[in-house]
């Protein structure tokens, strides 16, 4: 038996998140574990989800948030 995959999400603006949201609720073998909308909670979530995956918003196209880096780091 394979394990979904554990997500959260952390788009801004609310609409975008929103509709991430969406897509992924209608995935049988994806499990969104949490929503983030403030960027300044998403280390504190990652630790305590333990999600597989983070989708998180650019705020500037092509460069990485800088949260990426904290959470890599760790």
């Amino acid at each position: 038996m394979t394990r979904n995959v554990r997500v959260l999400v952390s788009n801004r603006p609310r609409l975008m998140r929103e509709l991430v949201l969406a897509i992924l609720f209608d995935q049988p073998d994806i499990d969104v574990v949490g929503q983030v909308e403030d960027e300044a909670d998403i280390f504190n979530v990652v630790r305590e989800k333990c999600p597989d995956y983070l989708i998180v918003g650019l705020d500037n196209t092509g460069a990485r948030p800088s949260v990426c880096d904290a959470l890599l780091s760790k």
